[in-house]
């Protein structure tokens, strides 16, 4: 979805482009996963973080990583002993892309 902000004088405007975000995470054993996804439109150098929601319903700061040229990014993470309830891929708006993030990603701790 696009939004169309006020534009400097002259009357042309910027168009601010919503970001379509996808997330996924994949167990590679004893807590560790990899957490993957990809950002659209692509460009590189996206600043992608990944919140978890804990049981009490408070959101921490787990991971975050930068898209290459393809929208794609990656990072694997191990997870201490803390319980968490969901995970969510975010990006934050620039003067290109408004703020993006994905579905959540529901968590459970093995």
């Amino acid at each position: 979805a696009a939004r169309h902000p006020r534009g400097p004088a002259g009357g042309s405007a910027a168009v601010l482009v919503s970001p379509r975000v996808s997330a996924s995470a994949r167990s590679l054993g004893a807590r560790t996963y990899l957490l993957s996804g990809q950002v659209w439109p692509a460009r590189a150098g996206v600043l992608v973080g990944v919140l978890a929601r804990t049981p009490a319903g408070r959101e921490v700061a787990v991971a975050a990583d930068t898209t290459d040229a393809r929208g794609r990014w990656s990072v694997t993470r191990t997870f201490g002993s803390g319980r968490l309830t969901s995970l969510q891929a975010r990006t934050r708006g620039d003067l290109v892309n408004a703020a993006g993030h994905s579905a959540v990603l529901r968590f459970a701790l093995g």
